[in-house]
C-alpha cells in the first residue's frame, strides 16, 4: 500500500520521539497500527494507522492525541496518499 523513498520515521521532528513503527511489513499490508510519536514536553501523541486495517480502499488517519486523551484526537490528515502523510508529520508541532 505504501511505496516511498523516505521512511515516515524519518520525518518526525525533533523533540518527537518514535515509539512505535510497523516497519515496511506493517505500512507494506496497511495495518491499523503504524506509527506512534511522542512529545516530551507537551504530553501529545501522534499516531498514524490504515483503516480499515488491510483494506486496499482505505486511508491513512494522522490523529494527534493530547493528554491520552483519544475522545480529544484531531485528525491532521485523512488520505489514501503517503506523501500526505509525510507532510502531516513534517508539520507536527515543536
Amino acid at each position: 500500500m505504501v511505496g516511498t523513498g523516505e521512511w515516515a520515521p524519518a520525518v518526525v521532528p525533533e523533540p518527537w520521539v518514535v515509539t512505535y513503527d510497523a516497519g515496511p511489513e506493517g505500512w507494506a499490508i496497511g495495518d491499523e497500527d503504524l506509527l506512534q510519536a511522542t512529545h516530551a514536553g507537551r504530553r501529545l501523541l501522534v499516531d498514524v494507522g490504515w483503516y480499515p486495517a488491510e483494506d486496499p480502499g482505505g486511508r491513512f488517519r494522522v490523529e494527534l492525541v493530547p493528554d491520552g486523551d483519544w475522545e480529544a484526537a484531531t485528525i491532521l490528515a485523512e488520505t489514501p496518499d503517503v506523501e500526505a502523510v509525510l507532510a502531516a508529520l513534517r508539520s507536527l508541532p515543536t
